[in-house]
């Protein structure tokens, strides 16, 4: 009796010091008193975790119970939290992963040498807890394991941006309930009618089924049971409008592919003799472009068109916390044109584009804009072009941006016929009266210099605008006093010039 009332007496005084939410979550309860491959779970030491750069082992209010542990820092990839599982695991077997975590951004878990989904690669799976702890709690399937297994929880991947993570009550238990995973979550069509995943699944009793909306044909709809990342194609009749899944059931084990659809009309390819050599024009992954820094891909109003664009969010104008998007390990063909054209929005500054020894390097920085443009451009290489790469980046020129976009992203070897250079053309301008002014909208290829001037029925000058204006769409205000009558409008740009008649 005496002890309940002591200890009655803790809790109260824990509530009345503000500790009841770390109580709360403490002790420790294990999903099971036994088979849990994490030696030291409570992360009462850092030594474990095998980790490097900025860790520490954390307590009171920064820790989620007890002890954590933790790193941080600043820029990308401080440090990392990593455990060891060679010899541990087995191959194709369905494990249980679970843990407290924390992250102040996005980060990773990156699970390296598992042959999850069939492949070599390593298998990411994102974690962002918006600065609170979380559980995260996810089952994966080994396949044929490399000569090491191991954990990796950083922000050292593209697009992670957390300077903080932490990790506690850590669990890695071998799963007997029955399991079906596929290699993707999303399939998007944009611009394609293919694509392909892959299956795995353990511990079942019976097929795999599945199930496709309308629009879409599957290579197969059933799977035997415990399959071993077999493939399955998808076909897209490139009409019917999708956002539906595709849907997978063996028993009670069940999984799913969102599926969308997307319009292509606003992007036309160029598609002249050849190939593109962007890996992804419409910029929906940044899986297959090299480069650094802080870029990822964004959707919804962010996007130019479609499902997604590329956005940089750089902190400076230099290696590591800049940003780049880059085609990498591009052999150049000697004497050959080369025509490159994306839609850019720069927002707080230039970027740039550059041909890294293409015989000479070709660079071309883009001004600040004040909305989406189109860039086209030509160049040549020489004649002892080197192995280099195209990239797009705020460092090169003396780049200045930190924020900027890119979608509808071409790059093609080009006959001389067909490489026409765009020298900032002027489109035919819309012109009318608003207000007390005159109100020009015209679009241009490149940023260039235009004259906008105004003149009344006699032809008398009555005012002159000359600036240099952004590539894309441009609208200026001429203020004139405007009396009822007929004015002529003028623009003039790189020796072409439009004439247009207002009334008022």
């Amino acid at each position: 009796m005496k002890k309940n009332k002591l200890l009655s007496y803790l809790v109260l005084a824990c509530m009345l010091l503000g500790f009841s939410n770390v109580q709360a979550q403490c002790p420790f309860v294990p999903l099971s008193t036994s088979g849990n491959l994490i030696v030291d779970p409570e992360c009462g030491s850092i030594t474990p975790y095998d980790a490097w750069g900025n860790e520490i082992l954390i307590s009171d209010a920064t820790a989620y119970c007890g002890t954590s542990v933790q790193v941080t820092g600043t820029g990308t990839c401080p440090g990392s939290l990593n455990y060891n599982f060679t010899g541990l695991v087995t191959a194709n077997t369905a494990y249980r992963l679970r843990a407290m975590m924390y992250t102040n951004g996005t980060a990773g878990i990156t699970l390296n040498g598992f042959g999850i989904n069939g492949t070599t690669s390593d298998y990411s799976y994102a974690v962002n807890t918006g600065s609170t702890w979380q559980l995260v709690d996810f089952v994966f399937t080994t396949g044929t394991l490399a000569s090491n297994q191991n954990f990796w929880f950083n922000s050292c991947g593209s697009g992670n941006t957390a300077t903080d993570m932490r990790l506690d009550n850590f669990e890695v238990y071998p799963y007997t309930a029955p399991t079906l995973s596929t290699s993707i979550s999303v399939i998007s069509f944009e611009g394609t009618t293919s694509a392909s995943f892959t299956v795995t699944g353990l511990n079942q009793t019976s097929a795999v089924t599945l199930t496709a909306p309308a629009g879409v044909t599957l290579s197969t709809y059933s799977i035997p049971a415990n399959p071993s990342a077999v493939s399955v194609t998808v076909t897209y009749d490139g009409t019917t409008t999708l956002a539906d899944t595709i849907r997978l059931t063996s028993g009670t084990a069940t999984a799913k592919i969102a599926v969308k659809s997307f319009s292509s009309a606003c992007f036309t390819p160029l598609a002249p003799a050849g190939t593109n050599m962007i890996p992804d024009p419409y910029l929906n992954s940044i899986s297959g472009f090299g480069g650094w820094g802080y870029k990822a891909t964004v959707t919804g109003t962010e996007a130019y068109c479609g499902m997604s664009s590329v956005k940089f969010t750089a902190l400076t104008n230099g290696w590591p916390d800049g940003a780049a998007l880059d085609v990498s390990n591009i052999t150049w063909t000697a004497n050959q044109t080369y025509r490159f054209r994306a839609m850019v929005n720069a927002t707080d500054g230039s970027v740039a584009f550059l041909a890294k020894n293409a015989d000479p390097d070709f660079l071309l920085v883009v001004p600040q804009s004040t909305g989406w443009v189109q860039i086209d451009q030509t160049f040549t290489t020489g004649t002892n072009p080197t192995s280099g790469f195209f990239t797009f980046n705020n460092v090169d020129g003396s780049a200045t941006g930190k924020i900027a976009y890119i979608d509808n992203y071409e790059l093609w070897p080009v006959s001389p016929a067909t490489a026409v250079k765009k020298v900032s053309g002027l489109s035919k301008p819309n012109i009318y009266i608003k207000g007390n002014a005159i109100v020009a909208d015209f679009n241009l290829d490149l940023s260039s210099k235009v004259e906008i001037s105004v003149f009344n029925a006699q032809g008398m000058l009555l005012n002159k605008i000359i600036g240099t204006f952004n590539g894309g769409k441009n609208s200026e205000k001429v203020a004139v006093n405007l009396t009822s009558g007929l004015y002529l409008v003028k623009l003039v740009q790189n020796g072409k010039s439009f004439t247009t008649k207002v009334i008022k």
